[in-house]
């Protein structure tokens, strides 16, 4: 099975990132804690859903517990990042988000 986080993203300039399995997806879609979004709706409604988990496990109102997105289908335009990106690179959410990176690499 050919996958990787990126495949949607990549999948027009590197074909072999193309969710050629779907039947792989579509059986661990059954999984309680998989989603799989086919649109810009139901990605916001799964990150929404995922958020206010993650509020509540703050909280100590919910338990830990992993869960995937996969993502396919969805055609999205970005505009290029224009200026100065130093400031973004040195934010204290860029520092939290290499670090938590770091860490679940670790031992990788």
């Amino acid at each position: 099975h050919k996958w990787a986080i990126e495949d949607n993203l990549v999948a027009e300039a590197e074909k072999e990132h193309i969710l050629h399995n779907r039947d792989f997806y579509d059986l661990m879609s059954a999984h309680g804690r998989v989603v799989i979004c086919e649109n810009d709706l139901e990605l916001r409604e799964a990150v929404s859903f995922l958020s206010r988990r993650t509020q509540l496990y703050l909280q100590g109102k919910e338990q830990p517990g992993l869960a995937l997105i996969v993502v396919r289908g969805i055609d999205v335009d970005m505009p290029p990042v224009l200026g100065d990106i130093n400031p973004i690179l040195q934010s204290s959410e860029m520092a939290f988000m290499r670090n938590v990176l770091g860490k679940f690499a670790e031992g990788c």
